[in-house]
């Protein structure tokens, strides 16, 4: 890999520069080169995959770029072909693709996806307010040094959300400890400013602190012997309900409680009988979705395990489906006759027809109690004259 990055890549700008550099616009190149090493070790060093599968990945970057675009300058900025506007933005730095929102090519705003092509004249749009990377960035992106800077940022916000569900859970552990001896939060804060316990557990501050006790170490317990805290004179300590919407889930995790919510997600409405995950949210507690839904597989850090609960009464689920047929009269009536052979509702209908095969796709919202029944609705649905598909939507 040396080798590579200190002849190879060497080879391809020296090739590149052909001797007509003068000495300032030379200084200026290397210094840009040494800053391209400087970022390749860095980002090689923190791959997932192996050295040579990154070192492949890049150098197809570094000598597949035979695509040239301008800077509103006039710098040449080389990109390898299929190469977007996003990873133009990280060519030119890390921090204007952590915060590129757009991008104005030879005068005309486009969108980060654009493929640009040799003799663009591009120009990155910034925002200070902007979210920065998501995963669909990793789609996006082609070049490996922009899909690795991407990467690295995703890495630090999954790390602060978890940080923060940790901050969060700790905080709730304590005050319930503390509660349970007469001291409400106010107070339990006041308690826990104390040279003994930052001396003991070595924190600098209350959210270190509280992460560690989400972690069991230190525990609750250990804590309120460290401080002597003893229960108040006269109290008597009442233990809060259950959540209500906790008790309703018809879904719970490996020990069968916790403080957290638990809903079902929206985006691809997971029934009892689906093979479903937990995905910790920011703030929100835990959502439940299906094991195959897109939008959580790239999410793998923030997975948990869940499972639907035995006894679930005879309640029923949403769920997005759509309907491909051919157009004929009486399709919906038929439709509806279906799912009312069925006694399953529809609460939401939509239709329309694509103009350039004349086929009918019906959108429907049904309520099941599992997927077993969902099955069978779409076996009945597919025996109904025309149509040919249905499939489960995901948002």
């Amino acid at each position: 890999m040396d080798q590579v990055a200190e002849s190879g890549v060497a080879a391809h700008w020296k090739y590149k520069e052909g001797g007509h550099y003068n000495a300032k616009d030379e200084q200026k190149e290397i210094e840009e080169q040494l800053h391209w090493f400087r970022d390749f070790v860095s980002l090689s060093g923190e791959q997932n995959g192996s050295a040579s599968e990154y070192m492949a990945n890049l150098s197809n970057d570094i000598f597949g770029a035979n695509v040239y675009v301008f800077t509103p300058l006039g710098k040449v900025v080389d990109l390898p072909t299929g190469a977007t506007t996003l990873d133009f933005a990280y060519k030119i730095h890390t921090k204007v693709g952590d915060s590129a929102i757009g991008a104005i090519v030879n005068g005309s705003l486009v969108p980060l996806n654009t493929v640009l092509k040799t003799g663009d004249v591009c120009e990155i749009r910034t925002s200070k307010t902007s979210t920065g990377p998501n995963q669909s960035w990793l789609e996006i992106a082609k070049t490996a040094s922009a899909k690795a800077h991407i990467k690295k940022a995703l890495q630090k916000k999954d790390a602060s959300i978890m940080r923060e569900e940790k901050i969060k859970a700790g905080k709730l552990s304590i005050f319930d400890s503390f509660r349970s001896q007469g001291f409400n939060e106010e107070e339990t804060m006041q308690l826990l400013d104390n040279e003994r316990l930052r001396n003991e557990f070595h924190f600098t501050n209350l959210d270190d602190f509280f992460v560690m006790v989400a972690g069991k170490n230190p525990a609750p317990g250990t804590v309120l012997s460290l401080l002597h805290i003893r229960k108040k004179p006269g109290f008597e300590f009442k233990k809060k309900p259950i959540k209500e919407e906790n008790d309703k889930s018809p879904v719970t995790i490996p020990g069968g409680s916790s403080n957290l919510a638990i809903t079902l997600g929206k985006c691809c409405t997971p029934i009892p009988g689906d093979d479903i995950v937990g995905y910790i949210t920011k703030g929100k507690g835990i959502t439940v979705h299906r094991k195959n839904c897109p939008n959580i597989a790239h999410e793998q850090k923030r997975l948990i395990d869940v499972y639907w609960k035995e006894d679930l009464g005879i309640s029923k689920y949403p769920v997005d489906i759509e309907v491909y047929a051919n157009d004929r009269p009486g399709l919906l009536n038929d439709i509806l006759q279906a799912m009312a052979s069925k006694s399953i509702s529809v609460t939401d209908l939509r239709a329309h027809v694509i103009p350039e095969t004349l086929n009918d796709v019906v959108s429907m919202t049904i309520s099941v109690p599992d997927a077993k029944v969902l099955s069978d609705c779409f076996a009945d649905l597919l025996g109904v004259k025309g149509i040919y598909s249905v499939n489960r939507v995901t948002h």
